[in-house]
């Protein structure tokens, strides 16, 4: 198999396309990328007396940004590789040949296999990303426990300041010494190695001795956010079945009617702890339970173990290399995972903490100002709250090294933070594995990345048939070591749906994230997006069917269907009654259900939530918030011909009122009807249309048009159809049996936006 390359001669080809696409798309330049062509055995050429031997002639040149050419020569399959090298590097080009022979060995091995798990990925490349890339074996001390190395750092400088929020301070001595008391006062109401008890505290000093208090007592905390609905935190306690709960004075009159035995930790009793020492829990022990957003309806408990927060704050200490002269600012809330990071990095680390208020968290000129004030040199919080920052006019500080994840990093807010902080580093990772599992240090903007995974952590992204995926092709990201989660509390389907046996490795799991991704050819990672509706906002993963779920028991609403668009949550519905109602009524009856982040920014009515043909929800139908919904105009028709083609609508459709400007694929139109439809234009009007007209003509205004034009003869009819218009390189369909087009209007759907069809 040989490969060429040149600076191949496109201008001609693609003056060509653009002739080609004039009679598509008046507004678009299409082209085909890259062909692939078999071609039948070359006819064996005899002269009496001679030996003739074809020869391969390369022209410098090529049509194409790639083309492949494969013919049989008898004894084997022979190829030919085209392509420019200025879209694509020779290494790329070596390791797609690698790819395609691996393919064909191991096809032709076991023909009767199926091509879903056949391996595309060549030996080499093989080992790269699932052995080479995996090799993050790291060794902890023995009997190393979360709460041992907080107490060893208390030990070796105990008048050093912990944390600090506002004019409240407390030493690694007096934070120790609380904890202690609270752990005590814990074990005499019965909590041992297991249980959960619940935290509900104001944002201050009182949640970390909290925390550390319930881990001493051996038992798993539950965070309870009392700013959370109060059915959520209802459901949290019921689903964890608490008996204890650790809050304080100020908060316990916001929670929830329940039967909670209450431990105040601003109230604590004195008791002597001189001899209340401390047993490292089990590695395999809980220690948290966090909530997050369900597909369901209902949130779910994600159950973290000991060894899983020890594994992932030992690795990102000896990532950043803490010390005792770092200072972090903790901007984040309890109830989401990465305070984690923020709250015990720092103190097993002897390092200290600068708690935000809950009005400084969010205020961009206050985050700034504690920054220089306390001489930070740490910060981590989601790109939300940096872009805050950065919009508020802060400078910068080139002591501060940046760590940024719970939703995608985009290279211009990179760009801002780059010139305004030491280091920048990029996270990434699910509830499920512990905060971050992979994270890099951001050098350049030009593809923004996730890195590599870290100590005792794997990375594998995969198909849909569990195979690796070579480099460059888009899989889903699964996750495998020492930090995933036990699973779903009370939930061992799901756990056994999303936990899954790894498939390289006996005995062992892999955490499917739903994640799409990719390998670059350094090895490193980089996100796609999501392969479910399962979206991330300002940090929080939100699972949209879990605001359908809420927002369907709302009296009168009939139907319910929730997208994301640009970073915002559009909840649409249809009624009862047809009629819409009042957005600050939609907002009232979520807000009792639902967390502020998962509310909707809109709430769009519509007669009915647009359908495709095989029964789903029309993604593509849905208007965006602001535009009127459809039927989007009632104009009623104003020539013979609209009014004969409206009373065909209609009674095809099943829809009335529809308007002349309607689209009849946005008013649930689909081949087949387009199919009855046209028969009935055909007996109405005495002619045969073709059904790819439907297409350009879309509306009944449009159609009537087309209806009562003098067109051309059928022989002159373009062949070229126009489904979607764009620009740049375009996508070429050919039709099915019969010339029918309008089966490719869905298909086109899904076809990146902006490509021509």
């Amino acid at each position: 198999m040989r490969k060429i390359s040149g600076k191949h001669s496109r201008l001609r080809t693609r003056q060509s396309s653009r002739q080609v696409a004039g009679s598509v798309c008046r507004s678009s330049t299409m082209s085909f990328n890259g062909t692939f062509t078999v071609q039948a055995p070359p006819v064996q050429i005899k002269v009496e007396a001679l030996d003739v031997t074809p020869l391969c002639i390369h022209n410098g040149t090529s049509k194409f940004d790639m083309a492949v050419r494969m013919w049989d020569s008898g004894d084997r399959l022979s190829g030919l590789w085209e392509y420019n090298d200025s879209i694509y590097e020779t290494d790329t080009v070596e390791r797609l040949i690698k790819n395609f022979e691996t393919f064909a060995v191991h096809a032709m091995a076991a023909p009767d296999t199926s091509w879903r798990v056949v391996s595309l990925v060549a030996p080499e490349e093989l080992r790269l990303t699932t052995q080479d890339l995996n090799r993050t074996k790291r060794t902890w001390p023995d009997n190393a426990s979360l709460v041992g190395l907080v107490e060893r750092a208390a030990v070796e400088q105990p008048h050093a300041v912990a944390l600090l929020c506002n004019d409240s301070e407390l030493t690694y001595e007096q934070l120790v010494q609380k904890a202690a008391r609270l752990s005590l006062e814990l074990r005499s109401l019965g909590v041992r190695e297991g249980s959960l008890v619940g935290i509900a505290v104001e944002r201050s000093a009182d949640i970390v001795v909290a925390m550390l208090g319930i881990l001493k007592s051996g038992a798993a905390y539950v965070p309870l956010d009392h700013a959370l609905p109060l059915e959520r935190l209802r459901f949290m306690i019921e689903d964890s079945e608490l008996e204890i709960l650790v809050s304080s004075s100020t908060v316990i009159a916001q929670l929830p009617p329940h039967r909670l035995r209450i431990v105040l930790v601003d109230h604590l009793p004195a008791r002597q702890f001189s001899n209340n020492t401390f047993s490292p829990p089990d590695a395999d022990s809980l220690c948290y339970v966090r909530y997050t957003s369900g597909s369901t309806g209902r949130p779910k408990g994600v159950a973290i173990p000991n060894r899983a927060l020890l594994n992932f704050l030992l690795s990102m200490q000896e990532k950043f290399e803490c010390t005792p002269r770092d200072v972090l600012l903790a901007v984040t809330t309890l109830a989401f995972d990465i305070s984690e990071l923020e709250i015990w990095l720092p103190l097993i680390s002897g390092s200290r903490i600068i708690l935000a208020t809950t009005g400084q968290a969010i205020d961009g000129v206050e985050l700034a100002r504690l920054i220089e004030e306390h001489d930070v040199t740490m910060m981590q919080a989601t790109p939300a709250t940096w872009r805050l920052m950065v919009d508020s006019g802060w400078r910068g500080n080139r002591r501060l090294k940046i760590l940024c994840g719970g939703e995608a990093l985009r290279p211009q807010l990179a760009a801002e933070l780059l010139k305004r902080c030491g280091e920048l580093w990029n996270m990434y990772g699910p509830t499920e594995t512990t905060v971050w599992s992979t994270c890099t240090q951001v050098a350049s903007v030009d593809e923004i990345h996730i890195g590599t995974p870290i100590a005792n952590t794997e990375i594998y992204i995969l198909d849909s048939s569990l195979q690796p995926v070579p480099i460059g092709v888009a899989g889903e990201l699964l996750i495998s070591g020492d930090g995933l989660a036990r699973g779903y509390l009370k939930g061992p389907d799901i756990t056994a749906e999303r936990f899954i046996p790894h498939p390289f490795r006996h005995g062992a799991k892999l955490y499917r994230t739903g994640d799409l991704a990719k390998y670059r050819s350094d090895g490193s990672v980089v996100w796609l997006g999501r392969t479910d509706f399962q979206v991330k906002l300002r940090g929080h993963r939100v699972e949209l069917g879990e605001i359908e779920a809420a927002f369907g028991e709302m009296h009168g609403i009939v139907q319910t269907f929730v997208v994301c668009w640009d970073d915002q949550i559009v909840a649409y519905y249809a009624t009862e009654s047809r009629k819409p109602l009042t957005a600050s009524a939609c907002r009232e009856f979520l807000r009792d259900r639902l967390p502020e982040y998962m509310l909707p920014s809109s709430y769009v009515h519509l007669e009915t939530i647009p359908l495709t043909a095989n029964g789903k929800v029309d993604r593509k139908a849905l208007p965006k918030p602001g535009a009127k919904a459809r039927p989007s105009s009632r104009l009623i028709a104003r020539t013979e011909t609209e009014q004969k083609l409206l009373t065909m609508w209609e009674e095809v459709l099943k829809r009335n009122p529809i308007g002349v400007e309607d689209n009849f694929f946005d008013l649930g139109g689909h081949s087949l009807l387009a199919a009855a439809l046209f028969a009935r234009l055909e007996r109405e009007f005495g002619r045969r249309l073709p059904l790819a007209s439907l297409l350009q003509n879309p509306t009944i205004a449009q159609l009537a048009r087309y209806v009562e034009a003098e067109r051309k003869p059928v022989e002159e009819w373009d062949s070229l159809v126009c489904i979607r218009g764009g620009g740049g390189p375009g996508v070429f369909l050919v039709h099915g049996a019969g010339g029918n087009v309008l089966i490719y209007r869905n298909l086109a759907q899904y076809i990146l936006q902006g490509v021509p069809v």
